[in-house]
């Protein structure tokens, strides 16, 4: 202690106010430590979003598992939701709403052939009730087999399922876009001009379909036209990578 009394009162002082700082900061950084490394060894529960609580433990539900299968398709976690649709058709093969979703998450999954299996099964169902040409689901089956059979090049086939979603959806763009581009891929212009022209009849800012007819125009070397339907779809979609792409290339045909 000899050390500590030492000095004058004030130098007593300054070594007491230094000993309490250093206990303090030992008390501070011991509790620092324990704290972290309790919450370190907890047993951990795995994070579930709040708007997904809802959905912990055991459904039965049709309507209820149907929810949390598109909670998963919205986040795209597709084999998810593909689990959860199927708990419904195991117990309901003929819901209209699994059977779509079903084929919907193996679409964005990109498994053309399952999501067209289910598309079938869902049409199969739904034409042989009286109701079929109100049936929405119907509707949004037809829709999506005629977009894989596009997918797939079968032109003829997507533009034949196509046509049949517009007998229950006759003001749809989406359809009339998508068989104009079936049109477009057997190189048949004019008929996809016309249906594209439809559809932006429906739609007045659909930027794809300003692009789609952009393209077609170009098809038939109508450079300039088809540059003004570029810049209309890069005015509504200013990051449109393909408007750009062909804005481009139309603007370096027209200065040859």
């Amino acid at each position: 202690m000899r050390w500590f009394l030492r000095g004058t009162f004030l130098d007593r002082s300054v070594k007491l106010v230094g000993i309490l700082t250093l206990v303090f900061s030992l008390f501070f950084l011991s509790y620092y430590l324990y704290d972290r490394y309790t919450i370190l060894n907890q047993p951990s529960r795995k994070l579930i979003p709040p708007e997904e609580e809802e959905y912990e433990g055991k459904l039965t539900d049709p309507n209820d598992i149907i929810r949390k299968g598109l909670f998963y398709l919205e986040r795209r976690q597709f084999n998810q939701s593909i689990r959860e649709f199927k708990k419904v058709i195991e117990v309901d093969p003929k819901n209209s709403l699994a059977l779509v979703y079903l084929a919907y998450a193996n679409f964005y999954k990109g498994d053309f052939k399952e999501a067209l299996k289910w598309c079938n099964k869902e049409i199969a169902y739904a034409e042989a009730q009286k109701e079929a040409q109100s049936n929405i689901a119907l509707e949004k089956a037809r829709f999506l087999s005629g977009a894989i059979f596009l997918e797939l090049k079968r032109y003829d086939e997507a533009i034949e399922r196509l046509k049949e979603s517009l007998l229950t959806n006759p003001s749809s763009a989406d359809t009339y876009l998508y068989i104009g581009r079936a049109h477009l891929g057997k190189k048949n212009y004019n008929e996809a001009l016309k249906n594209i022209e439809t559809s932006l009849k429906f739609d007045p800012a659909y930027s794809l379909a300003y692009y789609y007819r952009g393209l077609t125009l170009e098809k038939k070397e109508r450079y300039f036209e088809a540059m003004k339907d570029y810049e209309k779809a890069l005015s509504l979609d200013k990051g449109f990578k393909l408007a750009k792409e062909g804005l481009k290339r139309v603007k370096e045909r027209l200065s040859q």
